[in-house]
C-alpha cells in the first residue's frame, strides 16, 4: 500500500472514530440526565417520606402525652378515691365496735337481770 492510501485509510478510521466518539457523547450526556432526573425525583420521594414521617411521629408524641396526662389523672383519682373509702372504712369500723360494745353491754345487763329474777323466783 502506499503512504496515501494508508493515510486515507487511517482518515476514514479517524473519522468513523470522531462519530463513535461524538454518539458516546450524546449518549453519556444522556444517561446523565436521565440520572439526574431520576436523582431529583427519589430525593422528592425521600424527602415526602421523611415528612410523613416526621409528621407522624408528632402526632404520636402528642398522643402519647395525652394519655401519659390521662394515666396521671386517672391515678390520682383512684388514689383519693382509695383514701375516701379508707376513712369510710375505719368510721364503719369505729361504730362497728361501738355498737358491738353497747350490745354486749345489754346482754351482759339483761343476763344479769335475768340471774336476780331466777334468784327471786329460788328464793
Amino acid at each position: 500500500t502506499t503512504a496515501e492510501e494508508r493515510l486515507g485509510k487511517g482518515a476514514a478510521e479517524a473519522t468513523e472514530l470522531r462519530a463513535i466518539l461524538c454518539n458516546t457523547e450524546e449518549k453519556l450526556h444522556e444517561t446523565q440526565h436521565a440520572l439526574a432526573a431520576t436523582e431529583s425525583s427519589w430525593r422528592q420521594k425521600l424527602e415526602q417520606a421523611a415528612a410523613e414521617q416526621t409528621a407522624q411521629a408528632t402526632e404520636h408524641a402528642t398522643q402519647l402525652q395525652t394519655l401519659r396526662k390521662l394515666v396521671a389523672e386517672k391515678s390520682d383519682a383512684a388514689a383519693r378515691a382509695a383514701t375516701t373509702h379508707s376513712e369510710k372504712l375505719k368510721k364503719l369500723k369505729a361504730e362497728w365496735r361501738a355498737e358491738r360494745t353497747k350490745l354486749q353491754d345489754e346482754s351482759s345487763s339483761l343476763r344479769a337481770t335475768d340471774a336476780l329474777a331466777t334468784a327471786e323466783r329460788n328464793l
